[in-house]
């Protein structure tokens, strides 16, 4: 982590995060969990910084070369030097540094884009979804950047199993 105070950053104000490349599953979980994390699949370093200086986002890295730019040397833009390859020890890095970032699986954010979910009431759904899922589901979220239907189906009780596992450490568990 770079030198910026934690206590100096006011955490009533959202927090937003910009994921390198390499970290494209952390930035999916930190999603489902709620969080606004911004990533794309080829980005070089500088279109990287350069959104993380316009839009206020944490950068998310594990390239310990990109670190030594000017802009994080000096404090302008604010970091996470994730020192796992495992998933589980990453997430924990993130919440440990960053102990006031959602952690409750949310479904709010669109784990493919991050834009926010709606839900949609369960009549405009018709059609528009598999006929079993309409007649076994109630709720259904969707993405308007996106156009996905979401809904709460089985895979939501391995989701939220998952999380717990990835969260499975004594201060992290009573979420």
């Amino acid at each position: 982590m770079n030198n910026i105070n934690k206590d100096d950053i006011n955490y009533s104000k959202h927090i937003s995060f910009i994921a390198d490349v390499m970290l494209g599953s952390l930035a999916k979980w930190l999603r489902l969990f709620g969080n606004d994390v911004k990533y794309f699949r080829y980005i070089q370093d500088k279109d990287l910084v350069d959104f993380a200086s316009k839009e206020k986002r944490i950068v998310l890295t594990r390239d310990t070369r990109m670190i030594l730019r000017k802009e994080f040397q000096r404090g302008w833009i604010d970091y996470v030097l994730i020192n796992h390859n495992c998933l589980p020890d990453q997430i924990r890095q993130v919440y440990s540094e960053y102990k006031e970032i959602k952690k409750a699986v949310k479904f709010t954010r669109c784990t493919v884009c991050n834009s926010i979910l709606i839900d949609k009431p369960k009549e405009s759904v018709k059609g528009k979804v598999p006929e079993y899922v309409y007649d076994t589901q109630d709720r259904f979220i969707y993405c308007c950047n996106c156009q996905k239907f979401f809904w709460p189906g089985t895979h939501w009780e391995k989701i939220i199993k998952t999380r717990n596992f990835l969260l499975k450490e004594k201060s992290m568990s009573a979420i």
